[in-house]
């Protein structure tokens, strides 16, 4: 037996020299390339966004909103949340866009109360009239919808019960 392995032996040393090379790059191959899909935080129409990337555009985006004097960051709220907890704060804002789109949606603007704004803003002059209808429209628009809201609201708070939940950010 022995006599085998002396007569082999640089045949033996030159194929465990190459498997100990081609381990390495296997792993170094697996380690690099296997690892951007466990590194995913999300997928945005099927485009992975890593864990690097995301924490990137979100320090930037508070970076950016600390330096605006007219924003208050208060840096509890900014509590790294759970993924769950996180979508669900997601869902629940993207349920409240639209719930406001289609409030907004169903708001129709009368000429007439477009007429009568402006003459309440500018009973003198009505030159201009023309020039600033579509801005004066879209004031009674924003002003019709934040009537609707506060309607809508009253209504949801006389028929349900609402949890504040600002006094369980704020601990």
């Amino acid at each position: 037996m022995f006599d085998l392995l002396r007569q082999h032996q640089r045949t033996i040393f030159v194929a465990v020299v190459v498997i100990f090379i081609i381990g390495i790059f296997v792993g170094f191959g697996s380690y690099f390339f296997g690892q951007r899909n466990t590194d995913r935080v999300a997928s945005v129409n099927g485009v992975p966004i890593s864990n690097r990337r995301f924490q990137l555009v979100y320090e930037r985006i508070l970076d950016n909103l600390r330096q605006n004097p007219d924003i208050q960051i208060d840096d509890n709220l900014l509590k790294e949340k759970q993924p769950e907890e996180f979508e669900e704060s997601r869902r629940r804002q993207i349920a409240g866009i639209k719930l406001r789109q289609l409030l907004a949606a169903t708001i129709y603007v009368d000429p007439l109360d477009v007429q009568i704004a402006y003459q309440m803003k500018n009973p003198k002059e009505r030159k201009k009239f023309a020039e600033e209808k579509d801005k004066l429209a879209e004031e009674v628009r924003q002003q019709k919808l934040a009537a609707v809201f506060a309607e809508w609201f009253k209504y949801l708070s006389a028929s349900y019960k609402i949890r504040v939940y600002l006094t369980e950010l704020n601990r």
